[in-house]
């Protein structure tokens, strides 16, 4: 049998528009996995102890969408991504301030690594970090913002393409 990574290279040659859910799906095999085991030129991988430096740079960004794929479900939630304080074994969002509409509670230790992922979406330019559990699971996705005419910000794309 091929490796993850042969099949997902292979499904893209195949058919280069399917995302990574659908990829996935074919594979049978959590989407956390699709992402890191993508062609080097659409992913760059980091461990689970930089998530709070991820974190706290990407809070300084702008505009996101983040996005939360439950049991088939996507939520969508286009705001700035907001800062957070550790405490108490979570990585606790917006509790300095008002930072936008996200609100929560991130359990760092369930964080196994982060994809910076820049994979075209439905033929479109994309870019996303992918914070990965333990089990192959998403745990959430921060899509790089849009202006009102759907252009990336090209600041983003730019702190996204830098960031080591």
């Amino acid at each position: 049998m091929s490796s993850l990574k042969q099949q997902v290279a292979e499904l893209l040659a195949q058919e280069p528009n399917l995302i990574t859910l659908e990829i996935a799906d074919k594979l049978n095999t959590p989407e956390g996995n699709v992402l890191v085991a993508l062609p080097e030129e659409f992913v760059r991988v980091f461990p689970a102890e930089r998530a709070e430096e991820i974190l706290q740079a990407v809070s300084n960004w702008g505009i996101f969408t983040t996005i939360i794929e439950k049991e088939g479900s996507i939520f969508e939630i286009k705001d700035r991504f907001p800062s957070g304080i550790i405490g108490r074994g979570y990585y606790n969002l917006n509790m300095k301030d008002d930072e936008g509409a996200i609100h929560g509670h991130l359990k760092l230790d369930n964080i196994a690594q982060i994809a910076f992922v820049s994979l075209p979406f439905r033929g479109k330019e994309s870019y996303n970090i992918a914070f990965i559990a333990h089990n192959g699971q998403t745990i959430f996705k921060i899509y790089l913002g849009r202006d009102e005419k759907r252009q990336l910000f090209p600041e983003q794309v730019e702190l996204f393409k830098s960031f080591k």
